[in-house]
């Protein structure tokens, strides 16, 4: 079973939906995947003015972080690095961020009960979106929009704790075989 999960904007948690036994009867839960998707969109640019020759480095770079319990889900962006050089003064630039990254885990049985139930697991969810702009010559003035958001995606496991009938007919056969083999024994001793 797996559920997809968005962050609203300007929400700080992730409401991750629990696995429920109610609606898998003679299900059992044995593994529990997250999933983080780090996107980074918007725009970052510059304004050149002065009429001189000028240099400029637009630098963005993004992290999202998903804290549960003791640890947490990481996804970083890769740092887009811009550089312009003007030999002729006035001039702008702008750069779409658009970009993502994905990490995911796999948590172990002590999470089980955490995230068994009816409801939701809620979870914080961090993002830092970093620039370092540098400009040489004339008059630079450094434009910022950045935006960074998640989407997450859970996928449980799960597997019957009910033994199949085929199950029951080998232990049978088992149980005959271990019968007849100390009969075996005993009529010969």
């Amino acid at each position: 079973m797996a559920r997809s999960l968005s962050r609203s904007p300007g929400s700080p948690t992730l409401d991750i939906p629990q696995w429920n036994p109610a609606s898998f009867p003679g299900m059992e839960l044995t593994g529990i995947d997250l999933e983080l998707k780090g996107i980074l969109s918007g725009t970052q640019g510059y304004t050149l003015e002065g009429g001189v020759d000028a240099t400029v480095t637009l630098n963005t770079t993004a992290t999202l972080s998903l804290a549960y319990l003791s640890t947490d889900l990481v996804v970083s962006i890769p740092t887009q690095t811009n550089l312009y050089e003007h030999l002729d003064g006035d001039s702008n630039a702008s750069v779409d961020l658009s970009n993502s990254a994905t990490n995911s885990e796999t948590l172990g049985g002590s999470y089980f009960p955490t995230f068994t139930g009816n409801g939701n697991v809620t979870v914080d969810l961090g993002s830092v979106v970093q620039y370092n702009d540098q400009g040489t010559g004339g008059t630079v003035a450094f434009l910022h929009s950045p935006q960074a958001s998640a989407e997450g995606k859970v996928t449980y496991t799960y597997s019957d704790t009910i033994p199949e009938p085929g199950t029951f007919a080998l232990m049978g056969l088992g149980l005959v075989g271990l019968i007849g083999f100390v009969r075996r024994r005993r009529d010969a001793a």
